[in-house]
């Protein structure tokens, strides 16, 4: 082994090579960066988002929950496990209203016409007051989706949510 080579060979590893050694990334409590990150919003917008969080997370549980400042908007994902790209829900909060939308909605049945969305895959249901909280179809699109992805929500009220937080840098067209 040569002299000043770290590690021996093969020792640096990528995360050295990357210069991550050492490093501790921060972690922050899912429930206190959330009201962060909602604190600019209205407070029926983030009563909103509150109910509609709690909805999901006790229709889809267990589950993993990203909760991600996208910058433009705050965004609350959840999938079967962290990856985000295997994500089947979402919360996305907006100025006067919140959206329940699905990754894979175009393939979701909507015979009523309830999903909007014109793209290839997203499909969406806005939610503008307390009142469309109690709509059965949200529930039901949940299933729906939890099914599509062959996730099994746990029926007992027992499932865990596991929450992690994550940040985009600042947007200056964001409400701040």
């Amino acid at each position: 082994m040569r002299a000043g080579r770290a590690g021996g060979a093969g020792g640096a590893g990528k995360a050295g090579r990357a210069g991550k050694v050492g490093r501790a990334e921060k972690v922050e409590a899912p429930e206190k960066a959330l009201a962060g990150m909602l604190k600019p919003y209205d407070p029926a917008v983030r009563k909103l988002a509150a109910a509609l969080r709690a909805i999901v997370r006790s229709e889809v549980a267990p589950c993993h929950e990203t909760i991600f400042d996208a910058s433009y908007t705050i965004a609350l994902l959840y999938g079967a496990n962290a990856r985000i790209s295997e994500n089947f829900c979402y919360i996305s909060v907006h100025r006067r209203h919140v959206n329940l939308g699905f990754q894979r909605g175009s393939l979701l049945e909507d015979h009523a016409g309830v999903l909007k969305g014109a793209g290839p895959w997203m499909r969406h249901i806005q939610i503008k007051s307390a009142a469309d909280l109690d709509r059965p179809e949200l529930r039901a699109f949940l299933h729906a989706a939890c099914a599509e992805a062959d996730h099994t929500p746990s029926r007992d009220q027992k499932g865990t949510v596991l929450s992690i937080v994550k940040r985009a840098k600042p947007s200056k067209g964001r409400l701040r």
